[in-house]
């Protein structure tokens, strides 16, 4: 059966949270239960409710993974009160995140760095497979359904090196920044001294969707 892109089912934004939670770092405020899954669900919304476009990818009824994507001067594709008010309270989270402020920060610096000489058409905001379908080739395929969408659009996104990055540069996509964050890792048990300092590589990458899909 064949991939094919549906309206993302609100039943399956669970699987997009996990998912999302799979390929998160253990934080200083955020490292297990209640607010890993609180702050998995602000991660997912904020960047859906900025998103124009959600392109979500499924195997008959199996979604397979999704991308959100916003592209400059186009209107949000999905609007929700209620989960806008859910990312304005959560965020409090992030902001008081030490390794929260540190990520947004070196990735504005980026971006800020880049724009001085390159403009950007929009970003691909998040990009997940969702783990145990035993599907392949979802994030190539994802990739290939944007270039139709919006065809030689440059953007950027944000990774790290706590992610699958390599996939970035396997499709063709150029790092043009890097910064390195340190913040508080993960505590060890029986351990009674402050936590051990850890270090995370932030990436910004670059394409120009090809125009002959």
């Amino acid at each position: 059966m064949a991939l094919e892109l549906k309206p993302l089912k609100i039943a399956d934004h669970q699987a997009v949270i996990d998912a999302a939670i799979a390929g998160m770092l253990p934080d200083d405020y955020l490292s297990e239960g209640v607010l890993l899954q609180a702050y998995g669900r602000y991660f997912f919304y904020d960047h859906l409710l900025r998103a124009t476009h959600v392109l979500a990818a499924y195997e008959g009824d199996t979604l397979a993974g999704v991308m959100l994507v916003r592209l400059n001067s186009q209107p949000p594709a999905t609007r929700s009160w209620w989960r806008s008010a859910f990312v304005r309270g959560i965020g409090a989270l992030d902001h008081l995140s030490r390794m929260g402020r540190a990520y947004a920060q070196a990735n504005a610096a980026m971006l800020s760095d880049y724009l001085t000489h390159s403009p950007v058409d929009g970003e691909i905001s998040f990009l997940v497979a969702i783990p145990g379908t035993g599907i392949k080739g979802v994030g190539r395929y994802l990739l290939g359904e944007l270039a139709r969408l919006a065809p030689g659009k440059h953007l950027f996104l944000y990774t790290d090196d706590g992610c699958n990055y390599g996939f970035y540069d396997a499709m063709g996509f150029s790092r043009t920044g890097t910064r390195t964050i340190t913040f508080p890792g993960p505590k060890k048990k029986d351990s009674t001294g402050p936590r051990p300092e850890a270090t995370l590589e932030c990436m910004m990458y670059t394409v120009t969707l090809p125009t002959d899909v």
